[in-house]
């Protein structure tokens, strides 16, 4: 079952610690909430296990896949 645009949100709010900040579909990771580098990793990573999902690829990994 695929998560819904409010898990990711209540996702991305817990990892980031902005929980009093407005964030919805259009809020951008590194631009609106710093989340660059290591931590947009980090980000990815966590974000595997929580939901379950892989962004690797035979072909590519998620480094890749997001110009990391």
């Amino acid at each position: 079952m695929d998560p819904t645009l409010e898990e990711v949100i209540d996702f991305v709010r817990d990892f980031s610690g902005w929980r009093n900040k407005k964030i919805d579909k259009y809020t951008l990771l590194e631009e609106d909430l710093h989340i660059t580098g290591d931590d947009g990793v980090e980000l990815l990573e966590e974000a595997e296990k929580v939901f379950g999902i892989s962004f690797e690829t035979e072909e590519e990994n998620f480094r890749s896949l997001f110009s990391l």
